[in-house]
Order: structure tokens, then sequence, then C-alpha cells
């Protein structure tokens, strides 16, 4: 069992070891870093493989870039800010094309927008309220003291009129009638807070300026959203309300539509980004009823402590209305209480997770095809009627364009992909099939058994995994037909005393039969009851260190062979083989990947639902160890403080009394990794890395670029590969729709646009690095393309360089013959991260868990719960697969 690592402040976060010993780090420093023409052969899978100085792949023509001087700074931890890099060119290569974008251009006014702070005391927490507020205030006030000037207010602490009022601060007092005929008194201070410049706007547009006027661009957002938000309820950039339509979740939920709004910079100017949305709301009724339905029983008789918790964690803070005879009343939900007291109030967004009936009934109501979702941005377009808003057209003089963006697109070509021997596939449309393939490197199971927790016969289950292994062996996985011990069937309520049963009677054998032998593989057929997955996973992993291939009982009767061959590609990848590389990574046509050795990481944080406050949120590191096929990736994850995106387990220093001074981290066990697997050090970093939003690429720019860079000082002086940093982003809203809808030359099944699709013009950043590249095909609903933004970059990409080589690398996910949405090393960053998060399911709910006081929240928070290490025989593999 690996020790857990150890961060700054010397807490245990679960990652694995920190490999910090002074050996290691001189057997990292033991092979020079050379020169890019080395022609040395890289450890491989067992060939040895010569590689070439320049790659060229299509018409894309990279520069040997020279190994960077050691004088090259460290990026300095103290710096507020770093330059990013500015666009290198706009691709060429592909097929052109034409797609239209749910973007439309906004054209500026002459009028500097004038920013007011409000206070409204005494404070009052609902948005809705608050407007309402000020809509009267505007009203009762807006020729007397305002100047005529129309207020756009945020919901919250600030209001913007176009030009200055006649005052510097002011204090009004508001009346407002309640819905039970009482009259509530608010003073609201309206004071002069900063003058917004159109001139500042207009520069970075144009490109001759760098820095983003934000604050500017916020408040004509702002400006644009306040007609949109009467009536509806404001959820962050999103407004929602029953007129779009609305429907039942089941368990007392139900969805509103809605659509999101948000304006942004880009290279044909201001675009306001209009997409459609929902959301999930508790629905308004009988307290007592929502119960009843929550909990999908008679509520007649007691409910159990656990009943109780589950309640009141799905009601604590719910507002609640009280009618007695004329009068109505509102409260915060804090408890239950046996007597049926009340109502939910209506437009309460429901803030827990989804169950999976939920999601499916969520997803299934709110699915559109790209002609469907297009025709509702526009009418959503039309009925906000944002030209015919006073306020946004004869105030601030803004003119919103009404037509979707047209933008000139290409589709970059697909990637072949090699298999055994001589095979070689050309994808087409995104996918490819493996009939009568073998996979490129196979591994091997020569020891593997079966543990059987569902209710399906022995002899079934017997035909199934029968099935299974014949498909591994046709596929090229070297398979021993027997397993160590007859199928080992138990009952679900004692999983983790099975597991460790069916290891013990496996060791027992294996010293028998063939000593010094481990169990390889562990199929487990799982229960039909749910909620067993992340306790089998970590039993297997962390503590037993088995890989484990987990099968639904639904799956044992079908004896699918398209279900089979997709299990056999997880199942080989997670023994040590590889299902394809890149044909261009054997023949040394990969750009920025071939001409030198490269290492290849995806990086993710995945953080708890809302109001699980408790829990901590969990990073993980892949990093490719295959050099120079990267399509072995081997993963570390951490957990960190609740909510924290920057990584905290990067680089790490702590104090050992023997030891002195003891350096760890992902990114130094990873590097080290890859030198003892391919005999290299890495010479390029390519760094993907996902799930960070734009007001957050400074930051964890300039911190984890500082740990990068320490955690290569502090394996050997002056090792500083060039990095390069890019930004994925699948959580935006933007998406393509087809010229023509129906054109079979440039849609696929589904009616979406091509796999390969990208655009890096007119609605990209104005200056910066970016690009939206839409790399599958679509299977339901409307395809998001991935937006992807280098913040650091040292490696010189070209735009078709790095487009290309983002392409190809979605054609290599190991889990399926599809090319997929996002960049392979983040995707499986991102299921590392879920693996670990499902080790800690399966604790029992109490009163301090999630929403039940805010000291208890608090104090919890301070303490991370560390993630269970992760076994060393389990991590070397694609474990998460």
């Amino acid at each position: 069992m690996s020790s857990r690592g150890r961060g700054p402040t010397g807490r245990g976060r679960g990652r694995g070891n920190d490999v910090a010993s002074s050996s290691m780090t001189r057997e990292f420093s033991n092979v020079s870093l050379g020169s890019s023409s080395s022609s040395s052969p890289a450890v491989a899978g067992g060939r040895g493989l010569t590689v070439t100085q320049q790659p060229v792949m299509q018409q894309v023509v990279v520069t040997d870039t020279p190994a960077p001087p050691l004088a090259v700074p460290l990026v300095p931890s103290s710096s507020k800010r770093l330059s990013t890099p500015a666009r290198p060119g706009f691709g060429s290569l592909g097929r052109k094309s034409v797609v239209k974008a749910n973007h439309f251009l906004v054209d500026l006014g002459q009028k500097d927008p004038h920013q007011y702070d409000v206070t409204i005391s005494p404070e009052v927490t609902s948005k809705t309220k608050c407007r309402e507020i000020m809509k009267l205030l505007t009203t009762s006030f807006g020729a007397s003291h305002l100047g005529n000037l129309m207020l756009a207010y945020d919901g919250n602490k600030s209001a913007f009129a176009a030009g200055p009022l006649p005052f510097e601060s002011k204090e009004f007092v508001v009346k407002i009638t309640e819905r039970n005929g009482r009259e509530r008194e608010f003073k609201v201070n309206i004071k002069f807070a900063a003058k917004k410049d159109l001139h500042h706007l207009r520069q970075f547009l144009s490109g001759r300026q760098h820095d983003s006027p934000q604050e500017t661009i916020q408040a004509l957002d702002v400006v644009l959203r306040e007609s949109a938000s009467n009536g509806r309820e404001v959820i962050g950039r999103s407004l929602f309300s029953p007129q779009f339509g609305k429907g039942s979740l089941g368990d007392g939920i139900e969805y509103w539509k809605g659509f999101y709004q948000s304006l942004r910079p880009t290279q044909m100017g201001l675009s306001l980004n209009i997409d459609m949305s929902a959301r999930a709301f508790y629905e308004s009724k009988l307290v007592s009823d929502f119960v009843k339905e929550f909990l999908n029983k008679d509520i007649s008789r007691q409910l159990t402590d656990q009943e109780r918790i589950k309640v009141k964690r799905a009601l604590r803070g719910v507002r609640v209305e009280v009618r007695h005879r004329d009068s109505l009343r509102r409260y915060k939900c804090l408890d239950l209480t046996r007597q049926p007291l009340c109502t939910l109030a209506t437009g309460q967004r429901y803030a827990s997770k989804l169950n999976e009936k939920q999601v499916t009934n969520l997803l299934r109501a709110t699915c559109q095809r790209p002609n469907e979702r297009e025709d509702t941005i526009i009418k959503t377009m039309e009925s906000n009627k944002y030209n015919g808003d006073p306020l946004v057209n004869k105030e601030f003089g803004l003119r919103v364009r009404e037509q979707l963006t047209a933008i000139d697109a290409r589709v970059l070509p697909p990637p072949p992909i090699k298999y055994h021997g001589s095979s070689e596939v050309n994808p087409q449309v995104g996918q490819w099939n493996m009939i009568d393939l073998k996979m490129i490197n196979g591994g091997t199971v020569n020891y593997w058994a079966i543990a059987n927790f569902s209710r399906q016969r022995v002899d079934a289950v017997d035909r199934f995994c029968k099935g299974l292994v014949d498909m591994c062996q046709n596929k090229g996985i070297v398979f021993n037909p027997q397993p160590v011990i007859p199928i080992y069937t138990a009952p679900p309520h004692n999983i983790e005393k099975a597991l460790v049963d069916v290891q013990s009677q496996c060791t027992a054998r294996l010293a028998r039969a063939a000593a010094g032998s481990h169990l390889e593989l562990l199929f487990v057929i799982l229960p039909e009851t749910k909620g067993t997955y992340g306790r089998i996973k970590r039993v297997c992993e962390t503590e037993l260190g088995i890989v484990s291939q987990c099968c639904r009982p639904q799956n044992v009767m079908k004896l699918s062979k398209q279900y089979f061959e997709n299990v056999a590609m997880k199942i080989n990848v997670k023994v040590g083989g590889r299902n394809s590389v890149l044909s261009a990574s054997l023949n040394g046509k990969l750009p920025y990947v071939t001409d030198r050795p490269t290492i290849i990481f995806g990086a993710d944080v995945t953080h708890p639902s809302k109001g699980e406050d408790s829990t901590p949120s969990i990073a993980s590191v892949v990093a490719s160890m295959d050099w120079p096929q990267v399509s072995k990736y081997k993963a570390l994850v951490s957990a960190q403080s609740h909510r924290q995106e920057i990584i905290e387990d990067l680089y790490t220093v702590s104090t050992d009394s023997k030891k002195g001074v003891v350096h760890g981290g992902m990114i130094r066990e990873l590097l080290i990794s890859f030198k003892r697997l391919t005999g290299h050090k890495p010479h390029r970093i390519i760094f993907y890395r996902d799930g960070v939003s734009e007001g957050q690429f400074n930051e964890v720019l300039l911190n984890e670029m500082d740990k990068i860079r320490k955690a290569c000082i502090s394996l050997e002086e002056n090792y500083m590969p060039p990095v390069s940093f890019i930004i994925v982003q699948k959580r935006h809203h933007t998406r393509f729709f087809p010229a023509k809808h129906g054109d079979r030359a440039s849609t696929d099944r589904s009616g979406n646009i091509l796999p390969g699709t990208v655009v890096d013009t007119k609605i990209c950043h104005p200056t910066e690095f970016d690009f939206y590249l839409c790399s599958h095909a679509g299977i339901q609903g409307t395809s998001r393309p991935a937006h992807y933004h280098v913040l650091y970059d040292e490696n010189k990409f070209t735009a078709d360089g790095l487009q290309m080589l983002t392409n190809s690398l979605c054609y290599t996910y190991a889990r399926c013959t599809r090319s997929v949405s996002i960049v392979p090393p983040a995707y499986y960053a991102h299921l590392a991260a879920f693996r670990a998060r499902s080790y800690m399911e399966g604790g029992d709910l109490s009163d301090s868990d999630s929403r039940s006081g805010q000291r208890a929240t608090r104090d919890r928070v301070a303490e991370v719960r560390p993630l269970p290490a992760i076994h060393e025989s389990v991590k070397s593999v694609m474990f998460y697969c």
C-alpha cells in the first residue's frame, strides 16, 4: 500500500505516494536532456521506434523549436498577471464550410454608463424583491429626482444610468404593500461609484488595447438584461419562466425552461450570446404532498430518522407560504413538524443534485435537434424585443442585430488510426468499427476471477463471462480461459467482506499453482440495487490492489457482441494494453509530439454538488506515459479544500525531521514515471486544463504554472522544458448550426455540423489565441463544441498545429471507436476525479451533513477528508476507464 502524499500544510490528501527521495531525483537527472534530433529508440510497448526531427501532418509545417536556454526564469509567483499570448494567426487547413452561431452583434451607442452603488435597508436577500423596490423607486422619483434617466439594476448592489444623475449620493424612502396587505418601508441609498469608458471598450475590440474592460461589458450586459428579467426568475446569467414551458421531473420537482444571455467581446465586436436553458424548481404544492411524493410513501405513518433527515435536507431554507383567512405570510423552512402547515412558494430553484430518473426526464424534455434549437433561439430573441426597449435603444443607444452570425469554418480531416499488424482505419464522420481488427498492443490476463452480487444464476453468469473472454481473445488480449476460482456468489449486504474473501481464496490458490503471481482482473456482476459501485471500486483499488471490471446485471442475459467489444476495450487498457494509436505517432508525423519527447497532461477539479458543504473538491491530473504514441495515461488524484479551483498538490514541499526538505506533488511524480517508462525526460510539456471559468483564468495560470516550474526545477537544476497551458471549456453556451439544415454534405446523421469543424474567427477573442472545435459527431440534441483558450505558450504553436493536434488526439479515447468531444487527457482527468469521488460514497446521513446549519458547515469545511490512497499496482494502469 502506498503512503499518502502530504501537502504544503503537512496534512494527508490521499493522492498516492509523493516521489520525493533523492535517489529518484538522481535517477531523473541520469539521462541528459539531449537534443531534439536524438534518434534514441523510445521504449513504447516493447517496440523500438526511431523518432524524426521535423513532423509533417497534412500541410502543417512545424519548425523544430530549439531547447529553451537554461536562463529561462521561473514564472514569478508574485506577479499579478501574465501576458496571454496573442493569436499566432488563423488556421487554414481543412475543407471550408459555413456555420451559424447563436451570437448576435450589438452596435455600441455613444453614452458612457455611469455606475451607482445601491444599498437597501433593512437588508433584502431576494433579488426579485430588490428589483421590485428599485422599479417602484424609478417610477416614483424618475422625473423629480433622477433627471428622467432610467436605471438598469443588477438585482444586487449596482445600478447603471446613461449619464450622470443630478446628485452624488441620495437616500430614498420606498413603501411597498405586501401580499398580506401590510405596508413595508425601505430606505434606498444611491451613490455614484464610477464612469465606464466606451472608448476603452472600442479600443479593446479593435485590438489596440490588451486589457479587457470587463466592468464596462458587465454594465452593458445589465442594461440588456433589465427588461428581459421582468417577471422571470433570474439564476446567474439565465432567466426562467413557466411561459417558456415546464413539466414534472418527479419527486415533487419540476423543470422550467428559459434562456441564457451573456454579452461577450469578440473579433466582430460585442456579441450577445443567447441559448436555451432549463432548471429544476420546487413544485408549488402543499408541503405534505411534496413529502409524500419525495419519499414515495404514505406519510400517515411516522417517518424514520433517515427519511426525516432526507426531507429536512431537501427543504431547509426553502420558502413556504401560510394562508390564514385573507392574510398570507412567508417563512423559511428550518425543521419539520407533524402539522401540515403550509405551501411551497412558487419559483424556487431546486439546488440539490437530481437523481438518475430526474436527470433522464430533464434531458428528454429539453433535448432539441439543431433546427429546433435554432428556431427557439430566434423566437426568444424576437420575444425579448431588445430594440424596442427604451432603456436599451433610446437611453444607451444600443442596437442588437437579430440574425444569427454566419461564420467561415473549416472541417479538419480525421487522422488515420493504427491497429495490430498492417491494419489501418480511416474514420468516417467521427467513427469507425473494429470488425476483424485486433488491438495494437493486447494486454495479458493470466489470473482472474468473478464475483457475482446479483440475482443472476451461476450458469448465466458463466455464459456471460465466457462470451466476454472470447471477445477479449478475438481482439488480441492474451486471456487465460479459466478463472483462478469458480464463480464466487454472495449477497450484496456485505460487499467489503466478500471482496476480501475472493482475494484470499485466489491468493491461496495461486500460492500453490503459480507462486509469486497475483490476481490481475476481477469481474464484478453488480447487484440490482444501486449505491454499491463506489464501495466496490474503493475496496478493489485502494485496499486490495485489484483491477476490476463491473458489469450491470441486466447485461448478463443479453450476450451482446457490441457490449462485449466495448467492455473488451476498457479491459485492455486496464491491464496495460493499447487499443489503437494515431498512425502519425508511429511515422513521426504528429506535430509538436513526435519530434522530441513530449508529455501531455490533463487536469480537472470536480466540486461537490451545491449544498454538500462538508465534502472536499477532488483534483485529478493525468499524463501520457508512452511517448511518442500518447495513448496511455497515468492518473493521480487528491482531495483539497471545498470548492477550491486551483490544484493544491501539483507541487508540494514539506519538512521531515530526518530527510529535511521533501519535494513532492503530482507533476513531479508523473514526470518521474514518464522518464522511467520511456527512458527520456520530457523536452516539452502540453498541459490541457479543464473546468476553469474565464474569471479564474489568471489566478489558475499564475498558481499552476508556478507549481509546474518548481516541480521541474526540484528534479534537476535548470530543468525547464517549454510549457503550453491550454484551457478546455465545455460549460459555455456557444452552439453552431449548419448553414443549411438537412444538407447531407455538411451535417451528420443527427443534423449537427460535421466532426472536425473548427472556428477561430468572428466570435472568438479579439486578440488572444482561442478556437472552438466540434471534434465529435452528434448523437442526440445539438452538439456542444469545446472551447480551447491558450493562456501560456512557450512551444510556439501555430493555429493549424494546435488545432490539428487537438482534433487528432480526440480520436485516441480508449473506451470507444468514436472521436470524443474534448481532448482525451482532459476527459481522463474528469473520469479519474469522479472515480475518486465515488470512493467517498456510502456515508450515513446525519443532521450535521449538507444544509444542517452554518456553524457546523464552517467547522467541517476547514477539515479536508483525505482520499484513500490508490494502490501502487492499480495506479500504474488506466484503472479509471
